[in-house]
């Protein structure tokens, strides 16, 4: 069974998220997480930004009522931009949101449209984590479902896409054949 993010950890709490994502150095200071060294405030602070706006709306996509304003509003284009984060927590949730997004047929037509496909595939290429990649894969899936779109998910590679998961993951085989 693959993991998915449950009530609980879907929720942020910042002390406990700087503090597992290295944010905060040996004495509570704030640091730059992409440089050994020190960091500035404004790195931590854009960093924090950008997780609480990948968890809100994954959260956000989990409500099936929140679909239409969310397609509307283009959150299906901020989750993309957000996922290129290099940042492992900010792209769990941008993983949660694309699998969630999937569920509900007008943010899956929306992501079809934003050409969503080559950031899913970066993602299961840069990530390791069984939860992101399992998130991914059941997004790929969902987005196999939408009527008419058929086409365009062969155009953008969804087939290289499965293989690659398939190929990076291999306990994710079943689900995906």
């Amino acid at each position: 069974m693959l993991n998915t993010l449950s009530d609980n950890s879907a929720s942020f709490n910042e002390k406990e998220s700087f503090n597992e994502d290295g944010l905060n150095d040996t004495d509570g200071n704030l640091r730059n997480p992409f440089e050994t060294g020190g960091g500035n405030e404004d790195d931590v602070t854009e960093i924090s930004s950008k997780l609480y706006c990948a968890t809100a709306l994954c959260n956000w996509a989990r409500n099936p009522s929140n679909a239409n304003r969310l397609a509307k509003e283009g959150a299906v284009r901020a989750i993309i931009v957000l996922a290129s984060e290099k940042v492992e927590r900010i792209n769990i949730f941008c993983a949660g949101a694309f699998r969630y997004m999937s569920e509900q047929p007008v943010l899956a037509e929306k992501m079809v449209d934003e050409k969503c496909i080559s950031v899913i595939s970066d993602m299961i290429t840069n990530s390791s984590d069984d939860f992101i990649c399992g998130n991914l894969a059941i997004c790929l899936l969902n987005l196999t479902r939408i009527s008419g779109k058929e086409w365009q998910l062969v155009e953008d590679s969804i087939v290289l896409c499965f293989m690659n998961l398939i190929s990076q993951h291999q306990d994710l085989h079943s689900a995906c054949c």
